[in-house]
């Protein structure tokens, strides 16, 4: 399987976010990366990095 981007999630609340882990989350498409985004945008602020064919 081949991903293209890897999508981070923090808290967006500051003592959540210094108390827990970021979620991570791998995508093969934009499209998923945009709906993961959707879900989870109130509770949380998103990072994506873009990767090249990482083989799992």
């Amino acid at each position: 399987m081949n991903i293209k981007y890897v999508v981070v999630f923090r808290y967006r609340n500051f003592f959540k976010r210094l108390f827990s882990m970021p979620k991570y989350y791998s995508c093969r498409t934009w499209k998923e990366v945009e709906e993961l985004i959707a879900e989870n945008g109130i509770k949380y602020t998103s990072e994506v990095d873009c990767l090249e064919d990482i083989r799992v």
